[in-house]
């Protein structure tokens, strides 16, 4: 099966399954979930104690989440069969380096896992909420003066954006007057609408994102996310695939290391 690994996701959830899909998953219940969106929550199937093996990565324990009607429809929007979303269980106990270059992802074991001196990386602590990764950023909103507002971002490998701010979230966080009304995405719970401008710039530790697009979500959407009141929004894969990354879930840090095929737009202070 094919899966997105999502760290913005801290369950593993199945959909776009057919009638000759026989997985035998066990102790299965009915449930309904709630996400991003401003639809209601969603009919879905929990099932515990089930066993996923992923490379030489085993759980004999997996909880997961089946949606029972597949309103995402990611595998005919992919051009590839999409079976479901992974984050949090594949990557709680090992250190993941995720390379866009060669399109490859390693796994390293804490206990073995040497890491080299590297004076071009960046090495930034992350905290965790309801087993999702977040990390601090500062963002420069207006194009009048160079003030920097702190954020606090969710790391997303799962979304395709750059960035996404959530307004409401902080005082400054308002749509730039140049902007355009578009479709965001899909969440759990419907569509997510916003807005799209550029801002002049982001600072992830000491890289600088020059003009970086930015999708500013209205407060229906993000309603449950905000529920984790110090959340200001997300980046995305399309800032992350400017840099090698590790993400750290055991000593709870992220590394970056800057790209040169891919790092346009990108400084280092």
């Amino acid at each position: 099966m094919s899966f997105i690994l999502d760290t913005g996701v801290h369950k593993t959830i199945l959909f776009s399954l057919s009638e000759k899909d026989n997985l035998g998953l066990k102790n299965v219940k009915k449930i309904s979930l709630q996400g991003l969106g401003k639809g209601k929550a969603i009919d879905a199937l929990i099932s515990q104690k089930n066993k996923l093996k992923i490379g030489n990565l085993k759980s004999n324990n997996e909880t997961i989440y089946v949606i029972l009607k597949d309103q995402f429809e990611l595998s005919g929007k992919m051009g590839t069969t999409i079976h479901g979303i992974i984050g949090y269980s594949l990557f709680k106990d090992v250190i993941a380096k995720i390379n866009y270059k060669t399109k490859k992802i390693i796994f390293y074991n804490p206990k073995n896992f040497k890491s080299k001196k590297c004076k071009r990386c960046e090495e930034l602590p992350i905290k965790f909420h309801r087993n999702k990764p977040y990390v601090n950023v500062a963002v420069q909103l207006d194009t009048v003066g160079n003030e920097m507002t702190p954020v606090k971002m969710l790391i997303d490998t799962g979304g395709s954006d750059a960035f996404w701010l959530f307004e409401e979230s902080h005082e400054k966080i308002k749509t730039p007057i140049r902007h355009y009304n578009d479709i965001l995405g899909e969440g759990l719970s419907g569509t997510i609408y916003g807005n799209r401008a550029r801002i002049p710039k982001a600072k992830i530790g000491k890289f600088e994102i020059i003009q970086p697009t930015v999708s500013f979500l209205d407060t229906i959407s993000t309603l449950h996310a905000r529920k984790f009141e110090t959340r200001n929004g997300s980046i995305g894969s399309n800032v992350l695939k400017r840099f090698k990354v590790w993400i750290d879930y055991p000593n709870k840090k992220l590394i970056l290391k800057k790209c040169a095929a891919l790092s346009g737009g990108v400084n280092t202070i």
